[in-house]
């Protein structure tokens, strides 16, 4: 095997000995049997059928040879001594998993799904084409695009907050980013600062519960702004929304960026080094001082990096 491993140092590692025959080895691409001599193996190599099978493999794991192997899903650069290793890599297996999804798929438990765009349950991965294509979950995507400053440049979309590029199976990670959070809420706060104290004053006391501190009056009828999710919803879905999963993650995505952390009365934000009462956290998020202390962590991070 010496003799071989100088022969084909590119895919030596791609061959076995068998366990019961010294005189053969075992493929691990083709799983056959070839001949445990140099000129067997290197026939092999260029056998058409071999070659389809790696080919297949490399498709199927979405990996693409240049200058080494490009792995299009873990996104990292491999050399071809590690294509096999990387294929049954456990992260590699479970991001390949995700990929089946669609990417406004959640998963749930057994063959359930939920649409992160729509906020339903899809009953199974069969019925997920016929709901994308569908003009209530098109709409609310591009509702939800056009909510996070997400648009159409060449066919692509382009983040206008982050300016940024964003690939179509990567939007729904992006908005739920730690940064663009911090950039939606400060492009929010600059938009509607101005007239979020005279919309609370000019109103009459309501009658009834009041509106949730999460949530905000806006010109549509029935309906609220979230300023946690940057959406509009009906009024009557409040608590519904708030209980969500998205919501959820949201909300927790923006107080991690922010490094605010939860306490039994309230918050502790790490940026400024302040106790935050409850039901203020965003109130102090997009406060000047807190704004212009996280601009300067940012700077130093992105300083830091490029040394």
């Amino acid at each position: 095997m010496n003799s071989l491993q100088q022969t084909l140092p590119r895919t030596f590692h791609h061959y076995k000995l068998s366990d019961t025959d010294t005189n053969v080895v075992i493929c691990k691409v083709c799983n056959v049997e070839v001949l445990n001599t140099q000129q067997s193996i290197c026939n092999h190599e260029v056998d058409y059928v071999h070659t389809k099978h790696y080919k297949q493999l490399l498709l199927n794991n979405y990996l693409v040879i240049n200058e080494g192997l490009y792995c299009g899903i873990c996104d990292i650069i491999l050399s071809n001594q590690d294509d096999l290793d990387h294929m049954n890599d456990e992260n590699h297996v479970n991001e390949k998993e995700c990929v089946k999804l669609h990417p406004h798929m959640l998963k749930k438990e057994g063959s359930t799904l939920e649409c992160y765009v729509c906020d339903v349950t899809i009953t199974s991965n069969n019925c997920v084409t016929e709901h994308v294509n569908g003009n209530q979950h098109r709409d609310k995507y591009s509702q939800l695009c056009e909510n996070n400053n997400i648009t159409e440049v060449n066919n692509r979309k382009f983040c206008e907050l982050c300016l940024v590029f964003v690939n179509d199976r990567k939007v729904i990670d992006h908005i739920n980013d730690d940064y663009h959070c911090h950039r939606l809420n400060l492009d929010y706060e600059d938009t509607d600062n101005e007239t979020n104290l005279s919309d609370t004053s000019s109103e009459d006391d309501s009658i009834g519960e009041p509106l949730n501190y999460q949530m905000k009056e806006c010109d549509i009828t029935n309906s609220v702004l979230c300023i946690v999710c940057n959406i509009t919803i009906d009024d009557e879905d409040i608590t519904t929304h708030i209980s969500g999963n998205k919501h959820k993650h949201i909300y927790a995505a923006t107080l991690s960026f922010n490094e605010l952390k939860s306490l039994d009365n309230g918050f502790f934000c790490d940026i400024c080094k302040v106790s935050v009462s409850n039901k203020n956290e965003f109130s102090h998020i997009n406060g000047r001082k807190h704004k212009e202390n996280i601009e300067n962590v940012i700077f130093e991070s992105m300083t830091n990096r490029n040394m």
